[in-house]
């Protein structure tokens, strides 16, 4: 697959395409990521590629990457990237500061003392420039000031291998870009002290197939044996879990590595602190709301146990007069009235 750059820098340095407010803007919009920028110039104005390469040198996560002929301001630029590559069928030149001269015309004695007077002016200003571009040179070199001096002078083209010894680029590639480095599962279980799982390794898969691809599967059948088998043997480390909960949040598909370490940007850390207290706060929040209804529940156990446990109410059988209740003191009444009667009539037979 083609390597996508984030900036290409193929034209005149200081044309519309590649000046000063245009880099700005494409980094301001890119961020703070890492960078990849791809050039190929033959040169242009030095104030611009100046600007361009304190522009790099500040946002610090630069990498610049050289394709066929590279020169004069297109090189200055790239001083100021964290890592500077170049293929290997590239060419790389650097040279003294050249100064525009356009003095001509019929001039007599006294006309040319004024010109010469005018010429050394621009001579000594440019030699300052050559020295300030030179001190770039020999502090991404590590060679003497007066050995990078010699090589402008001379101004001729260096190859990949040779720019390289000067320590022009650090790195030569040929095809595609190399890749960055990322940490997979392999490297957090490493980073865990933890064995790598026999099931990460596949030796039947096709030699021509990529390895990303490979380890990837054996990765996801991995997890799939973790889900399927539900084994206490297979859970995932704490370490493995607070990383994949860290991709999760940032919606990465991995984390970039610098000689083994993970940086985070700011921003980062702050998105993820964000994460985490809106996750606390919605646990605390379903956590009280499982009390509540843990305490609501234990009320109406309590209420049908109540229930169950109190006496149930009697009812007296009681005589009724015209399907209406009639109390006991009327009933007594009534009795003895009848036998009262009972007594007179008896007593009345002779």
């Amino acid at each position: 697959m083609a390597k996508k750059y984030d900036i290409d820098i193929d034209s005149f340095i200081g044309d519309w395409n590649c000046n000063k407010r245009n880099i700005k803007r494409q980094l301001n919009d890119l961020g703070e990521k890492e960078i990849t920028v791809r050039v190929n110039s033959l040169g242009g104005d030095v104030d611009t590629a100046l600007d361009i390469a304190a522009q790099f040198e500040a946002h610090g996560q630069i990498v610049c990457d050289l394709y066929a002929f590279n020169a004069s301001a297109a090189t200055i630029l790239t001083m100021g990237a964290k890592k500077v590559r170049m293929h290997e069928n590239s060419m790389y030149l650097i040279h003294k500061a050249m100064i525009w001269v356009d003095e001509f015309g019929h001039m007599n004695e006294d006309d040319l003392d004024i010109i010469i007077e005018k010429l050394k002016v621009k001579q000594q200003d440019s030699a300052i420039v050559t020295l300030n571009i030179a001190k770039m040179y020999a502090k991404k070199t590590g060679k003497s000031i007066q050995k990078i001096l010699n090589l402008m002078k001379e101004g001729r083209w260096l190859n990949a291998d040779t720019a390289k010894e000067w320590g022009f680029i650090d790195e030569i590639f040929s095809g595609s870009i190399p890749a960055k480095k990322e940490i997979g599962m392999v490297e957090m279980l490493n980073f865990a002290d933890l064995p790598i799982p026999e099931n990460f390794i596949d030796e039947e898969t096709s030699e021509n197939e990529d390895q990303n691809d490979k380890l990837m599967k054996n990765i996801l059948n991995f997890f799939r044996n973790i889900y399927s088998n539900h084994k206490p043997e297979n859970q995932m480390n704490k370490t493995m879990i607070q990383a994949a909960l860290v991709l999760a949040i940032l919606n990465l598909e991995n984390l970039e590595a610098t000689d083994g370490n993970v940086s985070l940007t700011s921003d980062q850390i702050t998105e993820i602190e964000n994460a985490i207290n809106g996750k606390n706060s919605e646990i605390d929040t379903l956590k009280q709301q499982l009390a509540e209804k843990e305490t609501e529940i234990a009320n109406l156990n309590a209420e049908i146990e109540n229930k169950k446990k109190a006496p149930g109410d009697t009812t007296n059988n009681v005589p009724k007069k015209n399907d209406e209740v009639v109390e006991k003191d009327e009933v007594k009444t009534f009795d003895n009235s009848i036998v009262e009667s009972a007594k007179e009539l008896y007593n009345s037979i002779p």
